[in-house]
């Protein structure tokens, strides 16, 4: 699952060839029209949680969430990007 607000990291995971989609999470209409045109991803303009009730996610499913860079809000240092692995409860 991406975290890809600013649309810089699907370009760049759409090349690697997987059988389990990329499921892009935004709110940018502007960012799920442009990948739309790369394979492997699917965008989703809405909040992560309905991934699951829409069929994407099911309970025990283990999710790659991968964040491009941003701005921390407490201190405002930038952070380069985070990686994390869930479990779909």
């Amino acid at each position: 699952m991406l975290l890809d607000a600013r649309g810089v990291l699907y370009p760049q995971l759409s090349k690697y060839s997987r059988k389990v989609p990329n499921i892009m999470v935004t709110r940018s209409l502007h960012v799920a029209r442009h990948s739309s045109l790369y394979t492997n991803v699917i965008p989703i303009i809405i909040e992560d949680e309905i991934a699951r009730e829409w069929g994407y996610a099911h309970e025990g499913d283990i999710f790659a969430v991968v964040e491009g860079a941003c701005q921390t809000t407490v201190s405002g240092i930038p952070q380069v990007g985070a990686f994390q692995l869930i479990t779909v409860e």
